[in-house]
């Protein structure tokens, strides 16, 4: 392989790096908007359904997604010194906010109604053979 070769193959991947650098974090940066923007949605319909005024309403899911990001953060840096209680006490509040925000995403949910396949032949494969 020539220098020439070496060098042009050298700054291939160095592009390729460098697009792989901020790609994903940007993909992951728009996934976790759109997760974040319907739970938002979610949760505040939900605590409008349960009688919150609606600034209320507005600081609950900031409040429950809160709590998710600092225990999701402790949960990452967890350190040796850390004792047994705080490791619970992470684990608890991270398993809390779990349970909450998964219960007011169901809650606040549009109903699925019911659907009557057999109702249109056309789903069942029937035909007419008249």
């Amino acid at each position: 392989m020539t220098r020439r070769e070496r060098s042009g193959e050298q700054q291939h991947t160095r592009r390729t790096g460098d697009i792989e650098t901020w790609v994903r974090p940007l993909c992951a940066l728009i996934v976790a908007g759109v997760a974040a923007y319907a739970s938002y949605v979610h949760q505040r319909s939900f605590a409008l359904q349960g009688g919150a005024d609606r600034v209320s309403a507005s600081l609950w899911p900031l409040s429950v997604d809160g709590l998710l990001l600092l225990a999701t953060l402790g949960l990452l840096k967890q350190e040796s010194s850390v004792g047994c209680r705080a490791k619970w006490a992470i684990w608890s509040a991270f398993l809390l906010g779990i349970a909450v925000s998964l219960a007011a995403n169901v809650a606040a949910a549009p109903r699925l109604g019911s659907v009557n396949l057999t109702a249109d032949p056309t789903i069942m494969g029937e035909t007419s053979s008249d």
